[in-house]
């Protein structure tokens, strides 16, 4: 069954709840036109299906999964690395895409709890992953806020 939880709606003390759910009150003045429109990006990609996941199969193997997850993660740090105006909104949904599917989904699988060791690692190292997203997603949206500030940060211009 599709999900249609955005990353906003990630558990408490995810990295999520820094760049997808701060309310405007938090942000400072310059950032919150740049959060109102992170906000209604993540809403609009909702809607269209772009972070509905399809229900893990209990019968693939979840190194399978995790393979995918590293995959994705790479992809994410790449773009990460080039990250402008052109294409912040994609690498932004990207992050929150996989910061969904690291922290909600994939913990889902009847086989993310196991106590062999080759996948007790290949969790840390997910979990690993996932806080270093939410550490490069910040600044990706730190990126869109000075673009939807017009170039300028950090309290400079209009707020």
């Amino acid at each position: 069954m599709p999900s249609t939880t955005s990353s906003a709606d990630a558990p408490a003390n995810t990295p999520a709840d820094a760049p997808a759910s701060a309310s405007a009150a938090n942000e400072p003045s310059w950032r919150q036109r740049g959060q109102a429109y992170r906000t209604a990006l993540l809403s609009t990609d909702v809607e269209g299906g772009g972070s509905d996941f399809v229900q893990l199969n209990a019968s693939v193997p979840i190194p399978k999964y995790y393979q995918v997850s590293r995959r994705a993660y790479h992809q994410f740090r790449a773009g990460c690395g080039h990250v402008d105006d052109r294409n912040a909104d994609e690498i932004y949904l990207q992050g929150n895409r996989l910061i969904k599917f690291l922290a909600a989904v994939l913990p889902l699988h009847p086989q993310y709890g196991s106590d062999r060791e080759e996948l007790i690692r290949a969790r840390e190292e997910c979990r690993l992953m996932l806080a270093d997203v939410g550490r490069l997603l910040a600044a990706v949206a730190l990126c869109i806020d000075r673009r939807c500030h017009g170039g300028h940060g950090g309290g400079h211009g209009q707020g």
